[in-house]
């Protein structure tokens, strides 16, 4: 199967060129994040930025189990009655 996946005919010049150009852009965008060259901002930039993106997220994240929690629950509506009497709820859909 690998070999399948690697294997390019002699002949098919386009696939080669364009393996090459991607690699250049894969390199050039390793060492923007890694090396801060072609004006990136270097491995602790880099970091920096992912830190800030864990921090935001983190600080929103529990939002996400509360509105899950508030939308399972089924929506009530509390009905009293005479003081003294007992308080029903029901349930609307």
């Amino acid at each position: 199967m690998f070999n399948k996946i690697i294997r390019t005919d002699a002949r098919n010049y386009a696939l080669t060129i364009l393996r090459l150009v991607l690699g250049l852009v894969f390199f050039a965008h390793g060492a923007q994040k890694v090396l801060g060259w072609f004006g990136g901002y270097g491995f602790s930039g880099t970091m920096g930025f992912f830190t800030f993106l864990f921090f935001l997220f983190v600080r929103f994240a529990p939002m996400i189990p509360m509105n899950e929690i508030k939308m399972m629950l089924p929506q009530t509506k509390v009905k009293r009655g005479a003081p003294g009497a007992e308080t029903t709820l029901e349930e609307t859909v």
